[in-house]
């Protein structure tokens, strides 16, 4: 009996785990198909595009930034400062 019980079990895991699989397999399906949402003006953690605007006017920080990787190739870059201030 307890054999029995067993391969039950067994088998029961087994259909709980492809119906969920099964299931994710959907919803990542649909998720796919759905258009992406329109992008809103200031997108926190989106870069910006190469010809885009400087909405904040942190392109001279940045330039400063690049020619220092660029020509000195330090091993470490900190980039501090107080939340909120835009280190993302």
């Amino acid at each position: 009996m307890l054999e029995f019980h067993q391969a039950r079990v067994a088998w029961g895991i087994v259909g709980v785990t492809i119906l969920l699989t099964a299931g994710y397999n959907l919803i990542q399906r649909r998720a796919a198909t759905v258009e992406p949402k329109q992008l809103g003006l200031l997108d926190s953690d989106l870069p910006i595009p190469e010809d885009g605007e400087d909405l904040l006017g942190r392109r001279p920080i940045i330039n400063d930034l690049i020619s220092d990787i660029v020509l000195e190739k330090p091993e470490v870059i900190a980039i501090t400062g107080a939340y909120g201030e835009g280190k993302t």
